[in-house]
């Protein structure tokens, strides 16, 4: 200890100890009650926002045999302070056909982005309990008898009448 001359004394304190008495301080009082620390809250994620993009093509129609793509997207937060990791699962008619792994810091927010390609059919999509669906149909087939082939015989058709009247004039 060293002393100064004067009306005042002061105290020189190593910097170790100095160290020591903070960190006894500080777990005197994390065990008190009433000054303590709050424990940090763990992560807990909530979602919102489900979303079926538009494709481009209203309605969704499609020839035959062909698809359409379509993002689905939902919105995850985590509401803890802590990181954690949550799984977020696409379900199409009640079957889980994609997932994807998200890792979010206290407070932070993500959108998880699925790509989904179907064909005829209606489908509904399930994200974390939010539903929405949508359908694709089939364009109409063209009238007459599909694959025949019109042009080539109303050209024949031509030709003929052509002809005939080449013959009888």
């Amino acid at each position: 200890m060293r002393i100064l001359k004067g009306s005042r004394r002061f105290v020189a304190i190593s910097s170790t100890v100095l160290m020591m008495l903070l960190i006894s301080l500080s777990l005197v009082l994390a065990d008190t009650p009433e000054i303590g620390m709050a424990p940090l809250m763990p992560a807990e994620f909530r979602t919102k926002n489900l979303r079926i993009s538009d494709p481009g093509v209203t309605p969704l129609e499609v020839k035959k045999d062909q698809t359409v793509t379509v993002t689905v997207s939902i919105d995850v937060e985590n509401v803890g302070e802590l990181e954690g990791n949550h799984t977020v699962e696409l379900n199409v008619n009640r079957e889980v056909v994609d997932s994807k792994e998200v890792t979010l810091g206290g407070g932070a927010s993500e959108t998880v982005l699925f790509e989904l390609t179907r064909g005829e059919g209606a489908y509904e999509v399930e994200v974390e309990g939010f539903t929405e669906s949508f359908t694709v149909n089939t364009q109409p087939e063209p009238r007459g008898i599909p694959g025949f082939p019109y042009a080539s015989i109303m050209l024949g058709l031509l030709i003929a009448l052509v002809l005939h009247l080449r013959n009888h004039s």
